[in-house]
C-alpha cells in the first residue's frame, strides 16, 4: 500500500480539484467530529482544517493515513474517480458500493457477519 501511495505522490499535483471535499465525505461518513478524525488518523486538527479549506495540498503520508485508517478507496479520494470493481454482478457492485459508503466500525460489524454466515454455510473456503 505505501508503495502505491508513494507513485501517486507524483499525480496529486494534478488530481486535487475536489479533494477537500471528498475529505470531508469521509470524515461525515465516519461519523466523527473533524477533531476526532484527525486524532483517530493521526494528524494534527489544524492540518486537517488546512486542507479542507484547500489552504495546502494533501501529502502522499496524509492519503495513506485516511486510506489506511478510515478503509478508503485512495483512488477516489485523490482523483475522485472509482476502482473498477471487476466482473462483479450488479447486484455485488451495489453491496460494495454501499458498503463503502459506511464508517469503518459499521464496515468492521458487517465483515464480521458475512464471515459468520459464510461459515454457517458449509463452504470450506469461508475466511474470518
Amino acid at each position: 500500500m505505501y508503495h502505491f501511495i508513494y507513485h501517486m505522490n507524483s499525480k496529486i499535483e494534478k488530481n486535487l480539484e475536489g479533494f477537500p471535499e471528498r475529505l470531508r465525505l469521509v470524515i461525515d461518513e465516519s461519523g466523527l467530529t473533524q477533531a476526532k478524525f484527525a486524532q483517530s488518523v493521526g494528524i494534527a486538527l489544524h492540518l486537517l482544517k488546512d486542507v479542507l479549506r484547500g489552504q495546502i495540498r494533501p501529502s502522499a503520508e496524509l492519503v495513506q493515513k485516511v486510506v489506511m485508517n478510515q478503509s478508503s478507496d485512495a483512488v477516489w479520494l485523490v482523483t475522485g474517480q472509482k476502482q473498477s470493481v471487476g466482473d462483479l454482478s450488479p447486484h455485488e457492485s451495489i453491496l460494495i458500493s454501499n458498503f463503502r459508503m459506511l464508517a469503518s466500525t459499521e464496515q468492521a460489524t458487517i465483515a464480521k457477519m458475512v464471515a459468520a454466515l459464510a461459515a454457517q454455510s458449509g463452504r470450506p473456503n469461508a475466511k474470518d
